[in-house]
């Protein structure tokens, strides 16, 4: 049937005056009946919350690019201790800086047009604006080092590994600052991380590899496919979500999730009866679709993989991560 003007012309868009709005929950309501990208940020706070409320929804965060460097860290604890969040998938990286911020050290604000030159003899590491001194990441070294020497051979999977990290700062005495791997252990709370090899942690195990042979820790990332396959078809869940920082592989290996138990159930991917993917997704991202990567795909695009199930609530909100996910956190936390 063909459509009226009235089908199109329903919904005028808010025009909020700043002098009425009270708090972050009032500004994020507003943005959602505005436009661009103040809508998007406000409806993916409000699919947000619609997971977070949801009892039986299994809700798992991914983590790409620098949050922690960017100053997340404490957003990202407090989605763990909020119990916002079942699940974290993350790139090794954050892992590292992490254990940087725990031991007590900091990130430090910098700028975009500093000499890296100059910065490179003075061993201090810059992302964009933020500097990282590159000493303090030998600290962690020297934990990990003294970590491994005390797990002996074996093979063991990220979250795991992320258990053990945080529980042996918490032993020693060492844990000075905030952590989402210390809050992820004490919330009960499991860490995959896809790219671990990638990473600090990475390289601190290949080094203590190639110096003890004999004591060779291997971190077997299979494992980790059937450890989460295993949490994702938990028949408490009857729902399940996801919020996205960034994409990268940890937005990837966490929704290929669906695909890898059609394979294992069937050899092969079904025409019918097909499993059932994410209910919810919330991406926050400043790439594209256009140039066909997969941070900038589009969460429509997924349904195609059956990595989303076909009425899932979605939400892309192309905007920077550090100004985004702080208020739509927020928001929620004052909804609730």
């Amino acid at each position: 049937m063909k459509k009226k003007r009235e089908d199109y012309l329903h919904s005028p868009v808010s025009q909020p005056s700043v002098r009425k709005l009270r708090g972050i929950g009032d500004y994020v309501n507003a943005f959602s009946n505005m436009s661009f990208q103040a809508r998007a940020l406000g409806e993916g706070a409000k699919i947000l919350l619609e997971m977070v409320k949801a009892s039986n929804c299994l809700k798992t965060l991914t983590i790409a690019g620098a949050p922690v460097p960017g100053g997340l860290q404490g957003v990202i604890c407090d989605l763990i201790e909020l119990k916002f969040i079942d699940v974290i998938i993350t790139a090794g990286s954050q892992i590292a800086h992490d254990m940087v911020e725990a031991l007590g050290f900091s990130h430090y604000k910098g700028h975009h047009m500093m000499n890296d030159l100059e910065l490179r003899d003075l061993r201090i590491d810059r992302m964009y604006d933020s500097l990282l001194d590159e000493t303090k990441l030998n600290e962690v070294d020297l934990l990990l080092n003294e970590l491994w020497g005390q797990e002996g051979s074996g093979i063991i999977s990220t979250p795991e590994l992320c258990k053990r990290i945080a529980t042996y700062i918490l032993g020693k005495g060492l844990y000075k600052g905030q952590s989402f791997v210390v809050s992820a252990l004490k919330s009960g709370i499991p860490i995959f991380s896809p790219t671990i090899h990638d990473s600090e942690i990475g390289i601190s195990l290949t080094t203590f590899n190639k110096k003890h042979p004999k004591k060779r820790i291997v971190v077997d990332l299979l494992l980790d496919n059937e450890k989460y396959i295993e949490i994702f078809s938990d028949r408490k869940y009857k729902k399940r979500g996801i919020l996205i920082l960034g994409g990268g592989v940890p937005r990837n290996w966490a929704q290929q999730v669906t695909p890898m138990i059609e394979f294992i159930k069937h050899g092969v991917q079904i025409l019918e009866d097909r499993e059932i993917g994410y209910n919810y997704g919330v991406l926050i991202t400043t790439d594209q679709p256009q140039f066909g990567g997969l941070s900038g795909s589009t969460l429509d695009e997924a349904i195609s993989w059956n990595k989303y199930a076909p009425q899932a609530r979605f939400a892309t909100v192309h905007c920077d991560m550090t100004i985004a996910l702080p208020i739509m956190v927020g928001a929620v936390k004052e909804w609730l």
